[in-house]
């Protein structure tokens, strides 16, 4: 619908990173994670420059992106503690309500 990830919406920003990109590096550093582990990086910079820029402006923690799996971290730092607060997010960079 909104084709390549530099034309979707934003949405709230997390540091100086859009929301949406922050999804989607999240996505791709879970989904890979165990591939960065074995060859000790991602494929995609996109990935690299995303987590290091998480762990500059939110979290320290965001420095252990290339050890293990930090889908839980990123659900934390989005605020995503129920149901409603996702929704408002997704909504946020949709053009449909949820």
């Amino acid at each position: 619908m909104y084709g390549h990830p530099n034309s979707w919406p934003s949405g709230k920003k997390i540091g100086s990173q859009p929301l949406s990109k922050v999804i989607l590096e999240a996505r791709n550093q879970s989904t890979h994670n165990d591939e960065a582990i074995k060859n000790g990086s991602y494929k995609k910079v996109d990935v690299i420059n995303c987590f290091n820029m998480l762990e500059q402006e939110i979290d320290p923690i965001f420095a252990d992106f290339l050890t293990r799996d930090m889908s839980f971290d990123i659900i934390k730092v989005l605020g995503w503690k129920t149901y409603e607060d996702y929704r408002k997010d997704m909504e946020s960079i949709t053009s449909f309500k949820i």
